[in-house]
């Protein structure tokens, strides 16, 4: 017969990525590796069933963390010609009056727009007695007014802006992962900057699969 261990689908544990078996916390079901394996994405981990046809098989959810040092490439390119969006200090706004859904424009200090804006929305509402906010407002627009400037980076400004991009890049992609090893390689061009970093890491590759039960 079968039996689930556990309300919900039963589940493996697969490898989420490429890497090399160093170690498991926490494990609930059959492991399937060794500490030393090097495994492929999607290979079986923590098996979650149990038993054998003869005397039947139950299903769990697999849990736990499978540890292992993972190979990441990572590369990025900057521009050398940075943009920025200079505000001139030019404040274009409009005024509203808000009863319930409706929105009714008593204010407006300008005839056309600025070709390049900003648009910020501020609404307040009246309190009422019981905490709460009453369906009359106002809403305050402001349109503010910008211009993009360029510059040409020097190649110390350009390499410093690419190591901080792409370290910035490796922290969001790797926050739960911790850092073994890591080597750069930056190459500096007339239009650009080209990045490139190869990172071993210690990482958690356990990933749930549901186990498809008939």
């Amino acid at each position: 017969g079968e039996e689930r261990e556990e309300l919900g689908a039963a589940s493996n544990l697969v490898a989420s990525a490429e890497g090399k078996i160093v170690g498991f916390e926490n494990i609930k079901g059959n492991i399937a590796v060794e500490i030393g394996d090097s495994v492929a994405k999607g290979q079986l981990l923590i098996g979650g069933i149990y038993g054998d046809e003869e005397s039947g098989f139950r299903y769990n959810n697999a849990q736990g963390r499978v540890l292992a040092e993972v190979d990441r490439s990572f590369e990025i390119e900057i521009p050398r010609v940075e943009s920025k969006k200079v505000y001139t200090g030019v404040v274009k706004r409009e005024k509203y009056l808000i009863f319930f859904k409706k929105r009714i424009k008593f204010f407006a200090n300008y005839r056309n727009l600025p070709s390049s804006c900003d648009k910020i929305d501020i609404e307040a509402y009246l309190p009422a007695p019981n905490g709460k906010y009453l369906p009359l407002g106002l809403q305050d627009t402001r349109y503010l007014e910008y211009e993009i400037s360029e510059r040409e980076l020097s190649d110390e400004e350009l390499s410093a802006l690419a190591y901080e991009q792409i370290s910035a890049l490796i922290a969001a992609e790797l926050s739960n992962a911790e850092l073994l090893r890591r080597t750069t390689e930056c190459e500096l061009y007339p239009d650009r900057a080209v990045i490139k970093c190869k990172v071993k890491c210690l990482t958690d590759i356990a990933r749930a699969q549901e186990i498809e039960v008939s």
